[in-house]
Parts: C-alpha cells; structure tokens; sequence
C-alpha cells in the first residue's frame, strides 16, 4: 500500500529527530498540526466555511513551488507550511474547542503547540519579509 502525504510527512521528521540535525523543535509538530486538520475534515460538525479554509491550508501543502521552499531552506522550507496551518486552525480554534481538544493527541496542550509554532513561523517569515505574500497566496490575508 502506498504511503499517504501525512505518513510521508511523519517518516521525514523522525528522519530529522534522529539525526539530532539542530532543528527548532517547533517544527517537529508540523505533521500532528496536519494530521489535527485532516482528521477535522472528517468530522460532520465542521461547517461549509471552516472546510474551505482547512482545505486552503492542506492545498498549500502539495504546491509544488511555494514561498519557502524546501529544496532551498531544509527542513525549515516547512516554515511556511506550519505557519499557515496554524492560521487556520487559530481560526478554528474558538469555534470547535471540544473538537479540537478530542482530536489532539500529544502531552503538550493544544493551545501551547499551537502558540509556540504560530510564534516561530511567524518570526521565521517575518525576518525574510514574506508573511503578506504568504497570507496573500494562500487566500488568508484580512
């Protein structure tokens, strides 16, 4: 059987654990932040709008040229990727708390995973000055 995205996903940040390559450990949520969305996505609570943005978060994930991209930053060309996972599910977070906090299935809390990676990606994108084209791109940006 093939391998899905997320499971690829996983497989290449446990590559990066166990190469004690120095990583920001925020980064290694990446694969649950997408597993939490995915699975939001089959759940018959979530609303017409809230899977428009979920699916704008996973859709980013499978372009192939994006902001940041891999072959060029590493591991960190997922910056982006985690930051706007993390915008979006920030935007779900109030409307489907019980949801969320069911789906969620690490020892760190939710709401601190959630804090801490929007924190870093956010610094990461700022120092390079692309949050805005990201926000932009995606469809998310107010």
């Amino acid at each position: 059987m093939e391998k899905s995205y997320i499971d690829t996903i996983r497989d290449k940040f446990q590559d990066l654990k166990d190469s004690n390559e120095e990583l920001d450990k925020e980064l290694l949520y990446f694969p649950e932040l997408i597993q939490l969305l995915c699975d939001m996505l089959d759940n018959d609570i979530v609303d017409k709008d809230s899977r428009i943005l979920i699916n704008a978060a996973l859709g980013y994930l499978i372009v192939a040229n994006d902001i940041v991209p891999e072959d060029v930053y590493g591991p960190y060309g997922y910056m982006d990727d985690m930051y706007v996972a993390c915008i979006v599910l920030g935007k779900l977070k109030s409307n489907y708390p019980d949801l969320i906090n069911r789906l969620w299935n690490n020892d760190v809390s939710f709401s601190k995973v959630l804090e801490d990676c929007t924190y870093k990606s956010e610094k990461f994108l700022d120092e390079k000055n692309l949050k805005e084209r990201l926000l932009r791109y995606c469809g998310l940006s107010d």
